[in-house]
């Protein structure tokens, strides 16, 4: 998460919150049951964001950034 938000966040407990500009963005993040595939074990984690006084451009913007950080090759 820190390469998406420019300085001047804050993170308490599983929430980050970043306020610029008269904007606030909120992520939250809470763990899940493990995933279990026979022996394997997927740690899950769930997010949710808010954003208030946030366009649709940027919120798309940042989404679109996220998904690329986080994106997983397959095959």
């Amino acid at each position: 998460m820190p390469v998406l938000l420019p300085d001047g966040y804050s993170v308490d407990a599983e929430t980050w919150l970043l306020k610029e500009s008269g904007r606030l963005l909120k992520v939250r993040m809470h763990s899940t049951s493990d995933r279990v595939l026979g022996k394997l074990r997927l740690p899950q984690l769930r997010v949710e964001f808010e954003f208030d006084a946030y366009s649709e451009q940027d919120v798309d913007g940042f989404m679109c950034r996220l998904l690329r950080l986080y994106h997983r090759g397959g095959g």
